[in-house]
């Protein structure tokens, strides 16, 4: 009977087990889990005070796992993330508490896939003004000093922006149109 009561126990705990998550960013579905960042402005040649970004909350949902990222100031790098098994999605739903809440993978954008390699997509979109106004939107992944990082570039033309998320275990920087983003340090909460 101890037997069967023990193989029942480790059947039960299997089957509600988080999925084993890929290196590059299982840290950010780490209830907990925090970095701190500086700011720097590159328009002005500034420095901003740190900011920290925590992971507030974490649920599995069968085979996704999804974290809801805070920050205490407004930085790129807060939101809802889901791993899904064929990779890093950012959403743009609220934080799920069920299946159903998750909806289609239209809304969510991939990040990094769990597998990642190169890749670059390019959009060119018309704007019907006069004059005629172009812009050109490159997104894909590609490897920056040892980590893997989301990129999208719009080129207007006359102006261009590039965002930036970098993951190596977490969030490890961000470059957001003037602003950037480097880890000073993390940890994670003991309780």
């Amino acid at each position: 009977m101890r037997l069967a009561s023990a193989l029942l126990l480790v059947l039960s705990a299997s089957a509600t087990a988080s999925p084993k998550l890929p290196a590059h960013y299982a840290k950010l579905f780490e209830a907990r889990t925090w970095w701190k960042y500086s700011i720097a402005r590159t328009d002005t040649n500034t420095t901003e005070p740190d900011a920290t970004c925590k992971v507030q909350r974490v649920i599995t949902i069968g085979k996704i796992v999804a974290s809801e990222i805070l920050c205490d100031h407004e930085l790129p790098m807060a939101g809802v993330y889901l791993a899904m098994p064929d990779g890093l999605y950012r959403s743009g739903l609220e934080f799920p508490t069920k299946k159903d809440e998750i909806g289609d993978l239209a809304v969510h954008q991939l990040l990094i896939q769990a597998r990642p390699r190169a890749s670059a997509k390019s959009v060119t979109r018309y704007a019907p003004t006069t004059p005629i106004t172009k812009s050109v939107t490159t997104s894909g992944a590609r490897r920056e000093d040892k980590m893997w990082c989301w990129y999208r570039t719009t080129d207007r033309g006359t102006s261009s922006r590039t965002d930036t998320l970098c993951f190596d275990g977490g969030i490890d920087h961000g470059v957001e149109a003037v602003d950037v983003f480097h880890v000073r340090e993390s940890g994670r909460d003991r309780s």
